[in-house]
C-alpha cells in the first residue's frame, strides 16, 4: 500500500511539474519581442514591447567597394493571438501602408504568411530583447 501511495504521489508531482512548465511558457506577445532576420539576413523585423516595429528591407554590403546599405521603416504592430495574425503599419515615401500576416512562432523561428499574396517567409531569431 505504501508503494502505491508513493507512486501515486510521484505521478501527481510530475504531472504538476509538467503543468507548471506549460504555465510559465511566455505567450506570443513576449515570444515575438526581439530581432528576426530572414535566411539571407537582408530583411527582417525588430519588435518592441511598446508596439513599435522596425522593418529592415535591405541590409547588404556592395562587394568590392565594401559599402553597407541598410534601410529601415519604423512603424507599429498589433497582434491578435486568437486569430494568429499580426498587423503592421508604417509609412513608405509619405504613404501609409498596412500589412497583415498570419504568424506562427516555434522556438527561434517566426513564420509570417502574407494575407494578400499567401507568401510565407521564415525568420530566425537574431536577438532576444527589445524592450525600449
Amino acid at each position: 500500500m505504501k508503494k502505491i501511495t508513493a507512486l501515486t504521489a510521484l505521478v501527481l508531482a510530475m504531472g504538476l511539474l509538467l503543468a507548471a512548465c506549460g504555465m510559465f511558457t511566455p505567450g506570443p506577445e513576449k515570444q515575438i519581442l526581439g530581432k528576426w532576420m530572414d535566411s539571407t539576413e537582408t530583411q527582417g523585423y525588430e519588435f518592441f514591447e511598446d508596439g513599435r516595429v522596425i522593418f529592415t528591407y535591405i541590409n547588404v554590403t556592395i562587394p568590392i567597394l565594401n559599402i553597407p546599405i541598410n534601410d529601415t521603416i519604423t512603424g507599429t504592430y498589433t497582434m491578435d493571438t486568437k486569430e494568429n495574425t499580426i498587423t503592421m503599419n508604417g509609412t513608405i515615401f509619405g504613404r501609409p501602408m498596412t500589412w497583415v500576416y498570419d504568424f506562427e512562432i516555434s522556438g527561434i523561428e517566426l513564420k509570417l504568411t502574407d494575407r494578400d499574396d499567401n507568401k510565407t517567409v521564415i525568420y530566425i531569431k537574431a536577438e532576444n530583447s527589445s524592450s525600449t
